[in-house]
């Protein structure tokens, strides 16, 4: 039976043999991830330097504030697990 793997919040999209995922947090095979790579190369072509920048800068900020959250998801964790310990 074929790994199934969730694309985007979309019906579970079965991997080609021996495929694996690219990232099990991002949920894209690495075939979906350099699909999805080119689409978003095309699509970014026709922009200005000046827009290219600003949607760089909105992904880096993204990407900051899911670190920050995990950082934050993870220390909240270990608080729990010193708490359940010491109970």
């Amino acid at each position: 039976m074929a790994d199934l793997l969730v694309v985007g919040g979309t019906s579970p999209e079965p991997l080609a043999e021996g495929e694996m995922a690219h990232s099990m947090t991002t949920g894209l095979s690495d075939r979906a991830f350099d699909e999805l790579k080119q689409k978003l190369i095309d699509m970014v072509e026709p922009l200005s330097d000046k827009q290219l920048l600003e949607l760089a800068d909105g992904i880096h900020e993204l990407l900051r504030q899911r670190r920050v959250l995990r950082q934050h998801h993870s220390e909240r964790m270990t608080e729990r697990s010193g708490l359940t310990s010491a109970g």
